[in-house]
């Protein structure tokens, strides 16, 4: 859906910002940005391009694709955390992580969504399980 991007990195932005403490104003000067705007991007209000997205990323040392995980992959990862990368390591589960941005769903409708063999979707769903990037729905 148009604008869920936005949303997410909105979300994970003031989760990471909460996570640590920090206040809207103290973050957005670590950011190099004005309050109200970085409030505007935490509300999914603002349109980041790609390379404002990587210097964010680049000022908290996150990688710029972790402030793209769904809204399930809970706190965001410290600086050095490799869980991102993992999870990334294949590309089915890039895939499965995008998918889930448009809500949580089960192997099974993973794999039709994805028009991928159920045994090799639900291996990689997991693994991004057992890495704690998402939560399986409870049954």
């Amino acid at each position: 859906m148009e604008g869920d991007l936005q949303r997410i990195v909105g979300r994970s932005l003031r989760t990471y910002r909460v996570d640590r403490g920090l206040s809207q104003e103290d973050f957005a000067e670590m950011l190099g940005m004005h309050r109200t705007y970085l409030g505007a991007i935490e509300r999914g209000e603002r349109n980041l391009t790609l390379k404002s997205l990587e210097r964010i990323a680049e000022k908290i040392q996150l990688e710029a694709l972790t402030l793209l995980l769904p809204e399930q992959a809970g706190s965001m990862p410290a600086p050095g955390d490799q869980r991102l990368t993992q999870a990334l390591a294949h590309p089915i589960r890039a895939r499965i992580l995008s998918q889930l941005n448009t809500g949580p769903m089960t192997p099974e409708e993973l794999a039709i969504a994805l028009d991928a063999p159920l045994g090799k979707v639900g291996y990689h769903y997991f693994v991004l399980v057992e890495l704690g990037v998402i939560t399986a729905p409870k049954s």
